[in-house]
């Protein structure tokens, strides 16, 4: 870790300690959008369900270029995913070697359940991390979200790539296997742990899904009254501090910059400026960014791409 990386890293953090409303430090975190297309139809994803937002496509290796040069000197992690399956992107290995080159550690969040996987080149592209999201140790609780995923070819997936990795005699990417804990689910995380350990992945991560207001009809088609008693209809708590507005940022595939990975970076309306027009530098230090920092005072913003984050703060669902 350089230098500089590490001091620009230990001023983001104190800006954000201090809930400083302006900063002179950048992000060091960076979520990156290869694409927003995907194969499946989960029921709480705004890209699953074809909501109206962005537009599909994906990233320039011209705009992954930009990130990586305006960026490079002071990102430490990036991850190559967001609202879409990364590995979809045709030049996706170009552009994990755009951000290795500038030696950031680089993962991948991904549903695997893909015909082509090509193990072998995930290994040779450098790849530190790749998260499989399963949610489920056995089929029919597997399809109840992530709906037109092919359950058996993402465990095959899984597996080869473990093989493929140790017969290759390299430690990357560390694999990490993840359930995101629904009320459909809850029964079996002891089971996929199980089936973790029988794959050969490195570790298993549990984590809480997000439960956009607007899609949470489609999930409750797949529950039993039982399970819906366990989801709470409530407004979810308010969010009082938040690292992304000092620490991290998110760069749509298109170019375009939002305040963090949740369902504002689907919605074109709320976003913060585009790289590929204006310098990160002038988005990142500008009057919107300053609005949002301001937030987390208890300041509520008048600029409209900054309401989002007065909605978390004040414990509004998306």
């Amino acid at each position: 870790m350089s230098f500089t990386r590490t001091l620009n890293a230990g001023f983001a953090k104190l800006a954000q300690a201090r809930n400083a409303q302006k900063t002179s430090s950048m992000p060091f975190s960076a979520v990156v959008e290869p694409t927003n297309v995907c194969q499946l139809e989960c029921p709480l994803c705004v890209t699953g369900m074809k909501v109206k937002g962005r537009k599909p496509g994906f990233m320039s290796l011209e705009t992954a270029e930009k990130i990586a040069d305006q960026l490079g000197p002071y990102l430490l992690d990036v991850e190559l995913d967001n609202w879409g399956e990364a590995f979809l992107h045709p030049k996706i290995f170009e552009l994990i070697k755009i951000f290795k080159a500038r030696k950031a550690h680089v993962a991948i969040s991904s549903n695997l359940s893909l015909k082509d996987f090509d193990a072998e080149a995930v290994v040779n592209s450098g790849l530190d991390l790749l998260v499989a999201s399963v949610d489920a140790a056995t089929e029919p609780t597997y399809l109840k979200y992530r709906r037109g995923g092919d359950f058996k070819l993402v465990l095959s997936n899984l597996q080869r790539l473990v093989q493929t990795r140790n017969k290759m005699k390299k430690r990357n990417p560390f694999v990490l296997m993840k359930f995101l804990v629904f009320p459909h689910n809850v029964h079996e995380q002891d089971a996929f742990f199980d089936l973790s350990r029988k794959l050969g992945a490195d570790n298993v991560l549990f984590y809480p899904p997000n439960y956009p207001s607007a899609l949470l009809r489609n999930y409750f088609q797949n529950l039993s009254p039982e399970q819906e008693a366990m989801l709470s209809r409530s407004e979810t708590p308010g969010i009082k501090t938040c690292h992304w507005p000092w620490t991290a940022t998110t760069i749509n595939w298109d170019g375009s910059v939002s305040v963090c990975c949740n369902g504002n970076s689907f919605d074109p309306g709320l976003d913060l400026g585009n790289i590929n027009a204006t310098p990160f530098r002038e988005i990142w230090l500008g009057g919107t960014c300053s609005q949002i920092r301001k937030v987390f005072s208890g300041i509520e913003p008048s600029i409209a791409s900054a309401r989002s984050c007065w909605n978390c703060y004040q414990g509004r669902r998306d």
